[in-house]
């Protein structure tokens, strides 16, 4: 369930990107990996498992990853209660199992994006900040934004501002207090409905936002997370690309 909960916002409703209309399941070392991405964001969350996940092979070929429908996610986040589950997936199936209760779903028939290609690894900046401060700070910035232009983010003298203005409505700026090495002057423009809900998944009061020139995508993980673990073994990372401002 948590997996699913993590990356159900970042499917993609674009009918005609039918390749990203799921969540891609996948076996990473002891654990299970889910990606999702839209194309404007991009989430994934992995938990460990507590047996061997075992890979079988169809005539020569390993199952690998599949890709889950949306509807099945919903679907099978409704019916999971607390303790284990059984999973099992094949080319043509997924099965999940809790008790009494089965559900059998066709993955989709196509090729997830090499999406390891579109998370950072070697981000210039770390931002350190509080969570809340910077969601509250985004939703009053979203006001004035557009479609079209997004919130800037800059950073100056240990801090981060958000700038954001509509000819017909206002401009705002707000700074909230951030921890970083380098980056003074450095400045980036981002959708913050995205960076709001990536926000929101992270667990404990502080965030790092990894940034590299203003045209890189930005990653966000939780402090804790970013202490413990390495990019690979991340249990919730979230990346949202860079928007003109």
């Amino acid at each position: 369930r948590s997996l699913i909960e993590d990356t159900l916002p970042s499917v993609c409703h674009d009918e005609t990107r039918f390749h990203l209309a799921g969540a891609f399941l996948e076996s990473g070392g002891n654990a299970l990996v889910m990606t999702s991405t839209d194309g404007h964001r991009l989430t994934k969350s992995q938990r460990p498992y507590k047996t061997a996940f075992l890979t079988r092979v169809d005539s020569g070929r390993s199952v690998g990853g599949i890709i889950i429908r949306e509807h099945a996610l919903k679907e099978i986040k409704r019916n999971l209660v607390e303790g284990d589950c059984k999973i099992a997936m094949s080319k043509t199936h997924l099965f999940v199992k809790q008790g009494e209760w089965t559900l059998v779903t066709k993955p989709i028939d196509a090729q997830f994006p090499p999406y390891e290609q579109v998370i950072p690894r070697d981000a210039k900046i770390l931002v350190t900040c509080d969570k809340n401060a910077l969601i509250e700070a985004c939703k009053r910035s979203k006001v004035f934004a557009t479609e079209t232009r997004g919130v800037a983010l800059t950073l100056s003298t240990g801090t981060l501002s958000l700038r954001s203005d509509n000819p017909d409505a206002g401009e705002l700026i707000e700074t909230i207090d951030a921890d970083y090495a380098k980056g003074e002057g450095f400045k980036i423009g981002v959708n913050a409905v995205f960076l709001i809900a990536a926000l929101e998944a992270m667990e404990g009061e502080s965030v790092v936002l990894a940034l590299g020139n203003e045209l890189d995508p930005i990653m966000v993980r939780s402090i804790d997370d970013a202490a413990m673990r390495t990019i690979e073994n991340a249990e919730l990372l979230v990346v949202v690309m860079p928007m003109r401002i």
